[in-house]
């Protein structure tokens, strides 16, 4: 065995040891809403929801560009909420997404919806990749797009490249996008004999446009400031002064973050003992001394909040204050401004 081997060997073997131990042992977790609709008589929302966890990097693994975490768990789930009964419904589950950059849909029909997620850059660029492993028959799990009937509670997959698609009033025809390279191009899928046709060669480079169906043989789309409409019996486009607002029933995500706050990371999912189990000791310690993100140290509540009485929640309390008494300078006035948020979520428990 040559030296210059054995030195190779050495050092790849303090690497690997190096990077067994550079995350850190708490959570930072992300909690994205997209994309909301209310029923016209707003009793049912529906929305993405895309929910994160991870170990972060610490010490010198952070350089240069911060590092990357260790991804615990990832989901990204299309949902209903009915807002009388607070009831929340997974509609749809399309697991952990591998492209980071995403494009998620829901258009809203009378009892429908239709509803797609696509990688930012399009489905036509994602399967020339196919020779990365990370991108290998992602078509085949994630493309296409959905509709979901709201009565009988059944999903339907069609399969095209296209993403964004709105539901004819009549839910005979499908209006969608597709993109390949820099040309995006409006599309029509006719369900009865599963026909796709080209309707629109815009010949633009962008993401996304809208379209709104004006009625079953004509719809509205808008690109470049101005909006149009094309008939679908004559094939023609006319550009209209008309005010056309493209998602009516639009719900805000702060409007879903109010409906949804009583569910817990467990309803989203996310059962923090599964995915990362520590002991109870090892949990509270990470909330006097404000480990993780504020989501992290809520799940923990979440989880043992409900065991604790008012004694140990005040033991809790006073252990914080002691810690950042401990601090000095800007730490101890940073901990006391972003522990505030926590000690709220602990008197939450009090009887």
């Amino acid at each position: 065995m040559s030296y210059s081997f054995f030195k190779k060997s050495l050092i790849l073997a303090v690497i690997s040891l190096f990077l067994s131990g550079c995350y850190e042992d708490y959570l930072i977790i992300s909690s994205d809403f997209k994309s909301g609709l209310i029923t016209s008589d707003s009793s049912q929302i529906f929305f993405f929801h895309h929910l994160r966890a991870g170990q972060p990097p610490k010490g010198i693994s952070r350089f240069p560009d911060g590092g990357v975490h260790k991804r615990i768990y990832e989901n990204l789930s299309l949902y209903s909420f009915d807002i009388p009964t607070k009831s929340l419904v997974k509609i749809y589950d399309f697991g952990d997404i591998p492209f980071g950059s995403k494009l998620e849909y829901i258009s809203l029909q009378n009892e429908r919806i239709a509803f797609s997620v696509s990688p930012l850059m399009g489905w036509d660029w994602v399967k020339k990749q196919k020779t990365d492993s990370v991108f290998y028959n992602i078509f085949d799990k994630y493309g296409g797009f959905y509709e979901y009937n709201l009565n009988t509670k059944n999903t339907e997959r069609i399969f095209t490249d296209g993403f964004y698609p709105t539901l004819s009033p009549d839910y005979k025809r499908i209006l969608y996008l597709k993109r390949d390279s820099l040309n995006l191009s409006i599309w029509c899928f006719l369900k009865e004999d599963q026909h796709e046709e080209l309707l629109i060669n815009l010949n633009i480079d962008l993401p996304v446009i809208s379209t709104l169906w004006r009625d079953n043989n004509s719809f509205y789309y808008s690109f470049d400031k101005k909006i149009f409409l094309f008939d679908l019996t004559s094939q023609t486009s006319l550009e209209c002064d008309t005010k056309v607002c493209f998602i009516p029933n639009k719900l805000s995500i702060q409007e879903i973050k109010k409906l949804t706050k009583e569910c817990t990371f467990k309803d989203w999912g996310f059962d923090l003992s599964e995915y990362f189990p520590k002991t109870k000791k090892e949990f509270i310690n990470d909330i006097v001394v404000l480990n993780g993100n504020l989501n992290y140290r809520k799940a923990i509540l979440e989880k043992f909040g409900n065991d604790l009485n008012n004694e140990e929640i005040g033991k809790i309390i006073k252990d914080m204050d002691s810690y950042q008494k401990k601090l000095e300078g800007y730490k101890q006035t940073e901990y006391g401004i972003y522990s505030k948020e926590t000690k709220d979520l602990l008197k939450e428990y009090l009887d």
